[in-house]
């Protein structure tokens, strides 16, 4: 998640594997992890870095899963 001049967005992961940009609407903040009320369904891939390399319509790649996600799906990365 990051803020920008229309508040809270992330950067959505479409089939094409392009990014296409997501506002959010975001609850409470707890540990690092933030709720994300609206914005997001089940199962989309978000991008988890390099976001600052990121436009609409750019295209990334997958990275590995790390050791131990807690049951969260890999994240994007910008290639």
């Amino acid at each position: 998640m990051q803020l920008g001049p229309n508040g809270p967005f992330t950067y959505v992961v479409k089939p094409d594997s392009t990014v296409e940009v997501r506002q959010l609407k975001i609850g409470e903040e707890s540990g690092g992890l933030t709720v994300v009320r609206s914005g997001l369904a089940l199962n989309e891939r978000v991008v988890t870095t390099n976001q600052y390399r990121l436009q609409a319509g750019a295209h990334v790649r997958a990275a590995a899963a790390a050791a131990a996600t807690g049951g969260v799906k890999a994240p994007a990365k910008a290639s």
